[in-house]
Formats: structure tokens, sequence, C-alpha cells
């Protein structure tokens, strides 16, 4: 699966500087190199917010590498992003990222998006995804800030 086709991302946008190094055959290709990435953006859709960014990329024997990149919430709040997002020759994509969010604005949904909870969300802690991207695992260690209301209805006796 292309992680782009199915993806918790999408709206992927900003401009891109640096060099990449290309090699290995059309079937195993290899990729290394750094790209300086200004005026980044992306959308996470399931939770219906976005997240700009400016900052250096590398790329490691076709793995993107994120170091201390700093997101910013609408609001300009901040989490900083660690982490891999390992390819198998760019075609599999596996996620081990982790980010630490300071009151960032974390859920924008209403009940016609997301019947099962919606609501808008700030939180600050940590929060680690893990795995392929058609099977994430997210482990959040959080606490919730001022500004949070966030609805789980509960409509039968189960």
């Amino acid at each position: 699966m292309n992680f782009f086709e199915k993806s918790i991302f999408s709206d992927i946008r900003g401009l891109a500087t640096g060099r990449l190094n290309l090699t290995g055959t059309g079937s195993k290709p290899l990729l290394n190199g750094i790209l300086n990435l200004q005026k980044a953006a992306f959308t996470v859709d399931y939770l219906n917010t976005r997240y700009n960014f400016t900052s250096e990329v590398s790329f490691t024997n076709n793995n993107i590498v994120f170091d201390r990149v700093e997101l910013f919430d609408k609001f300009g709040n901040t989490a900083q992003l660690n982490g891999i997002i390992r390819t198998e020759y760019l075609k599999t994509f596996s996620l081990n990222l982790s980010m630490q969010p300071k009151n960032f604005y974390c859920l924008n949904t209403t009940e016609i998006e997301n019947p099962y909870f919606f609501g808008q969300a700030f939180a600050s802690g940590l929060i680690r995804l893990s795995g392929p991207s058609s099977e994430l695992i997210f482990d959040i260690t959080a606490t919730t800030e001022p500004g949070t209301s966030f609805n789980i209805p509960l409509s039968d006796s189960e």
C-alpha cells in the first residue's frame, strides 16, 4: 500500500530545497540526503487539524528522519516532533514518531464528521505513533488544557 494513497494525512504542502541522491535500481531505489522544508503544512484528517512547520528533514537509506521539528497549530501553540518514517524501497511505510505537545490544538471535529467522539481539544504531554500506516498504534499520555470540549455520545445501555 502506498502511504499517500490511504493515509491519515492530507493537503500536504510546502517548499523544499536541498540535495537528494537517488541510487540503486528501479525496483530497489536508495534515497539519501537532506531537504529544507519551508512553509510546510499538513492536515490530520481524522482529527481535522492542520499543522505548519519549517525545518530540515533528512533521508537516510530511504527513511525519513525528523529531529526536533517544531510544529505549530493554528493558534501558534507548539509541539516537538522526533522520529522516523521507515520505508521499504519507498513503497511501504512504517512510523516510529513521538510528539511533545504544549497546549496543542489536537481535535476539531463535529458529530457529523465523527459520531463516536467529537469536539475541540487542547492537550499537553507525549504522543507516540508507531506501526505500519495501515495499522497505526497511538500511545498517548496527555492532559487536556483549558478550552477543551470533548464529547462521547452514549446512545444505548452498552
